[in-house]
């Protein structure tokens, strides 16, 4: 506790407007049970409590104390706040903080010395009524470590993955609230203008600005790195933000960029059109031909790019091999997971360097925010990200980390369930009249099973599929459903469906999009939580009436 009251005894000037309440304040303020009530505490003017708190007058008053501080200065401690002693109501604020031992002769050390005393005896707070409060508040937070670990004595790493998801990064205030704090704040306060010096120098640990850093953020930031076995991780406003701060901070004129040629549409865009204004070159690849890996990688590049599994066609890229050829090129792997999730595939741990993710998908799961997350080696993220984001700005609502944070809480029940169902959705569409192909990584008929059962723990939650027709035969299926909702979002406890040729992957242009095998009669299908027997009635009856 740090508190402190008027120090009566020092009043001598006939003026002086407390010398006619010193005798009872000393009297009512000492002796009279576990709460101390101030009574009878007034002052004449507004006019006289501005005289009586000028420096000018404390320094003949009081007897003015020092003590050396953080910086290693020597500073007076007033024991009053200098800095607005009148509020805008005209009430008088006192916040002396009273940090050394008080002396016998002195009031206010005599009554902080009695609240620290009741302050060991009891468990409340002591609250001084009326319009004149004093400034009872604990002990100044020193910013972050005014947060506590939910952690207790328990190694986080030691954790289950689902344990993680609900307990990982959990930070509670001095409140000891059980669920995550929402700090919907734009800024934070310091103590004295020396701490604000030293935060901003890095010379000591303190919020500044919730662009930079936010203790909502840093839980959810945590959570990610116990879940992809990171070391360190930065949020962004959206998974497209993320995929654009970890390439325009790694790269600069000149430097070249490998790409798989499978890449979500606004993925694609950044690296054939916005790459190269810059003066950068970009190379694409058929991110299933090691071949082709190896040819383009032969000479030295700077960064690769890649999906897997891909979207929309759930191509995949053998991550170790391509990541030794990246290496002996001198670039970094840039690994978009967020069809597998981090339950399902950690490129960290098959060789890639940085993992970005969509956290709108399956991190939320519920369609309600957006949000992205950019995760790697400390270093790196450090030093090239960190200072990307801070002076660019791709800052991560607080409110929506907030929401993500509790998304996590259910992701592994939800991508456990929805991945059970994609399988059996999978199944079921290859024996339907009108289907003409079905892509799910684990099926048997995949191209590269092998390759996914070597790399992932599950199919995922993605089925995609052809039907005849083209884009007459595609819409008219879609139009069909009346469970499965039309979105080109996933990830969601609701399936959705969308036509990649007219939403996703329209920018990309027909040759592009025939050499990814998007044609125009191809459903993306992103199953949810509904009864699998549903979503199979649903898928059956649309396709019965396309043949009808």
């Amino acid at each position: 506790w740090e508190a402190a009251v008027l120090p009566l005894n020092y009043t001598r000037a006939p003026d002086d407007p407390f010398r006619r309440f010193s005798h009872s304040m000393q009297f009512g303020l000492f002796g009279l049970g576990d709460l101390i009530w101030v009574r009878r505490l007034a002052v004449a003017t507004s006019r006289d409590a501005a005289r009586l708190f000028r420096p000018a007058y404390l320094d003949r008053k009081l007897r003015v104390r020092t003590r050396t501080d953080h910086l290693g200065r020597h500073r007076r401690l007033a024991p009053f706040s200098r800095g607005k002693p009148i509020d805008a109501a005209g009430s008088l604020v006192l916040s002396a903080k009273c940090r050394e031992r008080p002396g016998p002769r002195d009031l206010s050390g005599r009554i902080a010395a009695r609240l620290n005393k009741r302050a060991k005896e009891a468990s409340f707070g002591f609250r001084f009524p009326g319009p004149w409060l004093l400034d009872g508040r604990p002990t100044a937070s020193k910013g972050p470590r005014r947060m506590t670990s939910d952690t207790r004595k328990i190694d986080p790493s030691s954790l289950r993955t689902a344990t993680r998801l609900v307990h990982g990064g959990v930070q509670r205030s001095q409140h000891g609230e059980t669920a995550e704090a929402l700090f919907l704040t734009s800024g934070y306060v310091y103590d004295d203008a020396e701490q604000a010096e030293a935060t901003f120098a890095g010379t000591v640990e303190h919020y500044q600005y919730s662009r930079f850093a936010n203790p909502t953020l840093a839980m959810l930031e945590q959570r990610l790195c116990l879940i992809e076995d990171a070391e360190d991780c930065r949020t962004t406003a959206t998974g497209m933000a993320a995929v654009n701060a970890a390439l325009l901070s790694h790269l600069k004129t000149g430097d070249r960029v490998v790409a798989a040629r499978a890449l979500f549409g606004s993925c694609h865009w950044i690296v054939s059109t916005l790459l190269p204004k810059f003066g950068i070159e970009t190379e694409f690849v058929d991110g299933a031909d090691l071949e082709q890996w190896k040819q383009a990688l032969s000479r030295p590049a700077n960064l690769v790019l890649l999906e897997s599994p891909s979207n929309p066609m759930l191509e995949m890229v053998d991550l170790p091999a391509v990541a030794d050829l990246a290496h002996a090129a001198g670039a970094i792997v840039v690994v978009d997971n967020v069809f597998a999730t981090p339950l399902l595939q950690q490129p960290l741990k098959l060789g890639a360097d940085v993992v970005v993710y969509s956290c709108t998908k399956h991190m939320d799961g519920q369609g309600r925010v957006l949000g992205g997350a950019v995760l790697g080696s400390k270093k790196w993220i450090n030093d090239t990200l960190q200072p990307f984001i801070r002076n660019t700005g791709p800052a991560l609502s607080a409110f929506n980390a907030w929401v993500l944070l509790k998304g996590l809480e259910t992701m592994a029940l939800r991508v456990d369930a929805a991945g059970r169902s994609a399988a059996a959705v999978a199944d079921f569409l290859a024996e339907q009249p009108g289907v003409t192909r079905v892509w799910y990584p684990t099926r048997p008929d995949h191209p590269q099973q092998a390759l996914a059962l070597k790399q992932m723990t599950g199919g995922g939650t993605i089925v995609t599929f052809e039907v005849a027709g083209g884009k007459d035969g595609a819409f008219q299926v879609m139009n069909g459903f009346r469970l499965i909702a039309i979105s080109n979002n996933l990830g969601d406890s609701k399936s959705l469906a969308t036509h990649p040729a007219t939403t996703t992957h329209m920018r990309i242009g027909e040759d592009e999009r025939a050499r990814l095998g998007i044609t125009d009669g191809v459903i993306r299908v992103s199953i949810g939580l509904e009864d699998v027997e549903d979503i199979k009635d649903d898928l059956g009856a649309a396709l019965r009436c396309r043949l009808a």
